[in-house]
């Protein structure tokens, strides 16, 4: 029952980020706040692996601070990805480009669960504090990794975006008719 109410307070943080990270982004633009929420998260996590032995002995404190790092998640990438997928996937391969993006979250997700131990065990495994703070470094490094991609990869949106995309993906096609290649 302990392990399960600290679990239901650490995740009520979700809730907060995706909230505050819905409204940043009518205030800011998508990738500023993408970038932002990957950029403090990031952060938030390499504290957490230079405090770990400390935050250890405080659970209560722990439960905080790891709420803020997966609400920041959720500020960040957890409301920004839908919506940049929305927006930058021409409409005659919207639904394709969507479902390709939640199936390669969703391997993701299940790689990093299924490395997750191993990375605990390269570090010195769960008894020592190298290895229980390896997670969070490789955690915050690849937030950072992300954040770059996304400053140089994601090109700004605007509101007559779609209409860009759809005429590119037209003339595309149209070419290849053209040349006879349909």
């Amino acid at each position: 029952m302990i392990v399960f109410g600290w679990s239901v307070v650490i995740s009520l943080f979700y809730v907060p980020g995706t909230v505050f990270g819905t409204f940043l982004i009518d205030c800011f633009n998508l990738k500023t706040v993408m970038i932002v929420g990957l950029l403090l998260q990031a952060i938030v996590g390499f504290t957490m692996g230079t405090m770990c032995s400390l935050l250890s002995n405080h659970i209560a404190i722990f439960a905080v601070i790891y709420g803020i790092f997966l609400g920041l998640g959720e500020v960040g990438p957890g409301s920004c990805l839908h919506i940049l997928v929305a927006k930058t996937s021409p409409m005659a391969v919207h639904r394709q480009f969507y479902s390709i993006a939640t199936a390669v979250g969703k391997v993701g997700a299940f790689i990093g669960s299924w490395v997750f131990p191993q990375i605990v065990d390269a570090f010195g495994g769960s008894q020592t504090a190298k290895g229980n703070t390896g997670p969070f470094w490789i955690g915050s490094g690849l937030t950072i990794l992300s954040a770059v991609m996304t400053f140089f990869l994601v090109k700004p949106i605007t509101d007559d975006g779609l209409k860009a995309e759809d005429k590119a993906v037209c003339f595309f096609l149209s070419s290849f008719t053209s040349l006879g290649m349909n």
